[in-house]
């Protein structure tokens, strides 16, 4: 939605980083190879928490839309469910299937298995369908957070882009224009994310704009309450607790319902 108001000038644009570039030439490079294509290519994201890899992601999908079909994956869904309905889009209202647009499907931190077994499904679909090899019908662009996303590029530069929370020459540019924009509209807390991005997560600065948020955002609660000892222990335990859950019994139990 965002994107689509930055379209249509009822917001101010999307900053683009360098690596929506990159990630868009490794897909259009993709889209011109003729010899030896495969029916389903893989590209992945890796990108610091906060960093902008999911806008970069959907930025590509918006962009992409008026040469490829587009779509992001839920990944409740089972594969062979995606798979469905990845080959349902990409027929929509064509007469020949052997001459569809290719589909460019977008997943979010999902396991590399799901990938996998999804690019695998797809694979066996476009056999059973007997589509001429060498042609390309499926791109899977996967953005996934990583706490060393460079090394991840390393290993596979030609299919991984980086994202990181150091900024270009041209990204503080960019950065620093809209911060002044939107710090004339909205006070730094509301605009954290962003202030914290423009500043490349300087630890000093972050410790010192956290400070003020957390404060601003504990003001009026009552510490005592079973709701918010109730969101205490919920975020403690998400932190800390990977996958972690409480059953409807304990919440029942610690809001005395």
């Amino acid at each position: 939605m965002n994107l689509w108001l930055a379209d249509k000038k009822f917001v101010g644009e999307v900053i683009q980083r360098d690596a929506y570039q990159e990630i868009s030439d490794l897909i259009n490079d993709n889209l011109k190879r003729n010899i030896d294509q495969l029916p389903v290519s893989c590209f992945n994201i890796y990108h610091h928490p906060g960093s902008g890899g999911s806008t970069v992601a959907r930025q590509v999908l918006w962009s992409s839309r008026k040469v490829l079909r587009c779509a992001v994956v839920k990944p409740s869904y089972s594969v062979a469910t995606v798979s469905e309905h990845a080959f349902h889009l990409r027929e929509y209202e064509e007469k020949n299937t052997q001459k569809c647009l290719p589909v460019l499907l977008l997943l979010e931190d999902c396991d590399k298995e799901y990938q996998d077994d999804l690019k695998k499904e797809l694979e066996v679909a476009v056999n059973n369908k007997k589509i001429a090899r060498g042609t390309l019908c499926f791109i899977l662009l996967s953005c996934r957070r990583s706490h060393n996303p460079e090394r991840m590029c390393r290993e596979s530069p030609l299919e991984n882009v980086a994202i990181t929370h150091k900024l270009s020459d041209k990204e503080k540019r960019l950065f620093a224009g809209k911060r002044k924009t939107l710090e004339q509209q909205y006070q730094p807390e509301f605009i954290l994310t962003f202030v914290l991005m423009s500043e490349e997560f300087d630890h000093q600065k972050i410790v010192e704009y956290v400070q003020k948020f957390v404060t601003h955002l504990l003001q009026g609660i009552d510490h005592a309450s079973v709701v918010t000892r109730l969101i205490r222990y919920v975020a403690l335990l998400n932190t800390y607790v990977q996958n972690s859950f409480i059953s409807q019994s304990h919440c029942e139990a610690l809001l005395a319902l």
